[in-house]
């Protein structure tokens, strides 16, 4: 496993691209949300969000139901209050709201292209079921694919 991702440093680095990006992008939303909740009040910078959010989110990992709801926005509330943040509980909900309405948006897209996904699994276990008893080659499998 190992001498695979030693051969593809280009896809190692990029994901590390993909996740250091992802959790900016978090730190970003949280930050914003922040803003949003505490216009005035809010003392705390971009800085300390990017040093506040990773371990508040963290705790989701934690295999409690629904995402340790109560656990997060306890630990977001004691984060924050380190680095002088107004609410970092109330922070924490806004941003599990504007997660769960991400997802729900993503529900939805799925919902609505759900035949077409339901055709696509289809035809490739046909597909995959005519490679493994030998009626098409590689190349006949994957439209447009050039014969090896």
């Amino acid at each position: 496993m190992s001498t695979t991702y030693r051969r593809r440093l280009d896809v190692v680095f990029l994901g590390l691209v993909l996740s250091v990006l992802g959790h900016t992008l978090n730190v970003i939303a949280f930050y914003l949300m922040s803003k949003m909740l505490f216009p005035t009040m809010m003392t705390t910078t971009l800085a300390q969000h990017f040093l506040m959010v990773p371990l508040t989110l963290f705790t989701m990992v934690v295999p409690l139901p629904f995402g340790a709801l109560g656990l997060s926005e306890e630990v977001g509330d004691q984060v924050g209050k380190l680095v002088g943040h107004p609410g970092g509980a109330l922070a924490m909900l806004g941003f599990r709201v504007l997660m769960y309405a991400c997802g729900l948006i993503s529900a939805c897209v799925y919902l609505a292209n759900l035949r077409e996904v339901r055709s696509l699994t289809t035809e490739a276990h046909h597909l995959e079921e005519d490679l493994e008893e030998g009626e098409l080659d590689d190349a006949e499998a994957i439209p447009g694919s050039p014969a090896l």
